[in-house]
């Protein structure tokens, strides 16, 4: 998950990052937990979160409606192969909290008119 308007050079390196503890984790955990078209479980590290969109049938134009009106960089999990399908992997590893609000926000005003 990526907010398409911060310059790649403000971003700061990965080291030091706790994994197991991370509020960013926490942060996107908190915003698909109030869109109800999208299923994540978290897991206890990683930087990425597998979400299940309900009734997605193409990921592939869905991550694209999200960049185009939401400016919101997700990838269809389609790209993972056919049982990715109805899918969309969200990186959380690359933002800080309060950018992953936005994004959140950002995910449920475009999901509250999606289909």
């Amino acid at each position: 998950l990526h907010l398409t308007d911060k310059p790649p050079e403000t971003r700061q390196p990965l080291d030091g990052i706790d994994l197991a503890s991370s509020g960013e984790r926490r942060a996107l955990a908190d915003a698909v937990a109030g869109i109800p078209a999208l299923g994540w479980v978290p897991t206890r590290g990683g930087l990425f979160a597998f979400a299940r969109v309900e009734g997605c049938r193409d990921s592939a134009r869905l991550a694209i409606d999200l960049l185009e009106r939401a400016h919101v960089v997700t990838i269809p999990g389609a790209a993972f192969g056919s049982s990715g399908e109805g899918y969309l992997r969200l990186s959380y590893g690359y933002a800080d909290a309060g950018e992953l609000a936005d994004a959140g926000d950002r995910l449920r005003r475009f999901f509250a008119d999606w289909r």
